[in-house]
């Protein structure tokens, strides 16, 4: 019988109820971002730390759909998450949550734009220095937060960040 080889990694997971931390477990051979589109209707973590709690419990599943912002704590995934190569251009953006806005950026394929991206990815997608006034960071975490996942089917709006009458996008300066 042959056994299936995991993997587990530290993440800190932002929901409308607030900051999980734990180790997210899954198959050492899937990617993070393969794991969190395709693992069904719950997170599986251990070693779980919870809102307003002063104790890891030992286990913890957390609904899918309602995982707005995943982070991983190691910097192993983002070497796995490019969903493009050299043919993608990054795009700054202010994306508005049920938990709050998101300032982020993420690769979109040149010559697409962000509206048609998000309309065509309805999961997890990769976004890159983030910024956000969230309730307080978990004391893992740390702005900008350089990696993470954004569950894109929890946006409420998403406007492209720029420049607007001549003056510098506020965004620009916080991304930068």
């Amino acid at each position: 019988m042959q056994h299936n080889r995991n993997r587990t990694v530290p993440v800190a997971i932002r929901s409308v109820a607030g900051w999980v931390t734990g180790r997210l477990h899954f198959e050492a051979e899937t990617s993070m971002l393969r794991h969190l589109n395709e693992s069904g209707a719950f997170f599986r973590l251990t070693d779980v730390m919870l809102p307003g709690e002063k104790r890891l419990r030992d286990f913890f599943a957390i609904h899918a759909r309602e995982a707005a912002f995943v982070v991983p704590l190691s910097c192993e995934e983002e070497k796995h998450a490019s969903e493009y190569a050299a043919e993608s251009r990054r795009h700054e953006v202010a994306c508005l949550l049920p938990e709050g806005p998101l300032f982020c950026s993420f690769d979109v394929l040149a010559g697409i734009r962000v509206s048609d991206y998000l309309m065509n990815h309805t999961q997890f997608i990769p976004v890159r220095r983030c910024w956000t006034p969230f309730r307080e960071l978990p004391g893992t975490l740390s702005e900008p937060i350089e990696f993470g996942f954004l569950n894109s089917s929890r946006i409420v709006g998403v406007s492209e960040a720029g420049v607007r009458s001549g003056h510098e996008s506020r965004l620009a300066g916080v991304i930068a």
